[in-house]
């Protein structure tokens, strides 16, 4: 199958998110074990290109922290999963930096 160039360069930037994901995915989970600390409510599953954030409460729930090349009318509600994932994977940053700030009164971001 021959790709329009166009086509070509959006499936690679799109495997680098994906990458991306993966990566800042790892580190987060990463965080959570040396705190030893878990959320409540959402719990992120590192898997590389493919990491998943499961919503733990009020029902179990697994969203896609990856984009996908899909072009079908379930791409949409894919599109919303997605931002369901991200919002889920900001929340246990912000809640694992509250943990860390308990931990370590001095602890400050940069950006509040």
């Amino acid at each position: 199958l021959h790709y329009p160039l166009r086509r070509q360069r959006q499936m690679c930037i799109r495997d680098r998110i994906n990458a991306a994901w993966g990566q800042t995915a790892l580190l987060l989970t990463v965080l959570q074990r040396k705190l030893n600390y878990a959320s409540r409510v959402y719990k992120v599953v590192a898997r590389g290109s493919f990491s998943v954030v499961e919503r733990l409460e009020p029902d179990h729930a697994v969203f896609e922290l990856y984009a996908t090349s899909e072009w079908q009318l379930g791409r949409l509600f894919h599109a919303r999963r997605f931002d369901c994932a991200m919002l889920g994977f900001l929340t246990c940053v912000q809640e694992i930096y509250m943990h860390a700030k308990s931990l370590y009164n001095d602890l400050e971001i940069p950006y509040p």
